[in-house]
């Protein structure tokens, strides 16, 4: 029987990706910025427990849909009737059914509940664990840039940062510079109120 793995170690696992990239534990900009795709101003760097709920919500998905697969008359006979209002089918006298759910499908069953009260419109009869997990980011963050320049078009400048013919460290200074990451002396001037000649004396 499959297990849900424990938040310790997913967070463990998060921490060593967000090390590996900054080489410090000390992180320049928000995980949450850092999650989001490309195009705003992210670097799709993978949410691990986001990425745990997309294969549950697809494992549901399948099942819901009659995917054709051996596990799936297991997955009814522990969790049928708790999906029998979104398919009919498993509400049926033939189907065995177990009184108690394990604690994965009780997890599967209880990340799919949520996902429906954010999303209630949702059609995902298709969807990839990827569409899940895009679906699961939260659309309406936009990273402090934003807010701090309204005039600037950041949607078009994360776009050309990101193109192919951009070589990656130049990508890298854009990056930090569009995130007001980069320690110029208008940043630090900014930030310590000394005059902008005075701060590198």
């Amino acid at each position: 029987m499959a297990r849900v793995p424990p938040d310790y170690y997913i967070n463990m696992f998060q921490r060593k990706c967000f090390l590996f990239m900054w080489r410090t534990r000390y992180e320049q900009i928000v995980r949450k910025t850092l999650y989001l795709p490309f195009s705003s101003g992210g670097l799709m760097v993978p949410n691990i427990k986001l990425k745990c709920n997309s294969f549950y919500l697809l494992h549901i998905s399948k099942l819901i849909n009659n995917y054709q697969a051996p596990w799936t008359h297991f997955a009814k006979y522990w969790i049928g009737l708790s999906l029998r209002k979104y398919n009919e089918s498993f509400a049926s006298n033939v189907l065995p059914h177990s009184e108690y759910v394990p604690p994965f499908y009780s997890h599967c069953f209880e990340v799919f509940r949520s996902f429906l009260n954010s999303n209630p419109d949702v059609s995902f009869s298709s969807w990839s664990a990827k569409e899940f997990c895009f679906c699961l980011l939260d659309s309406s963050y936009r990273p402090k840039c934003y807010s701090s320049y309204p005039l600037v078009d950041f949607k078009n400048s994360f776009s050309k940062i990101n193109a192919n013919a951009v070589d990656s460290i130049c990508r890298d200074v854009c990056f930090k510079l569009a995130h007001v990451n980069l320690l110029t002396n208008n940043l630090l001037y900014s930030k310590t109120c000394l005059k902008p000649e005075s701060v590198f004396l």
